[in-house]
């Protein structure tokens, strides 16, 4: 596997949301992005890929934004009326954004009980 999309949502102005999964530690990235260069080593043997996002502009032509996300695999992605993008799925838990406020702000297995 190189590029691998796991899903696509189109908002209301029929904008094209894609996530997936790439070993390409090329992949490309945008101005801005979250994640903009692959981890150092990477891709391993025994990863399993980083989850990547991405936006094309209105005409399908270009990248509105791209980046890479965490270790891990899409299942799926969402975008509401607002313009926000949800994606679900699994991967590592170290590197995973957490917001204030989120219901766990921190990785399971790091929690207390």
């Amino acid at each position: 596997m190189a590029d691998e999309i796991k899903a696509i949502s189109i908002d209301g102005s029929r904008t094209v949301y894609v996530a997936g999964q790439t070993n390409s530690s090329d992949f490309p990235t945008t101005p801005g992005a979250y994640i903009a260069t692959a981890p150092p080593g990477f891709p391993t043997p025994s990863s399993s890929g980083e989850i990547f996002v991405s936006k094309l502009n209105p005409s399908g032509a270009k990248l509105a934004y791209s980046t890479f996300f965490v270790v891990g695999i899409a299942t799926a992605i969402a975008v509401d009326n607002e313009g926000d993008v949800y994606v679900t799925g699994y991967g590592s838990q170290l590197g995973f954004p957490f917001t204030f406020g989120a219901f766990q702000g921190a990785p399971s297995r790091l929690l207390k009980n």
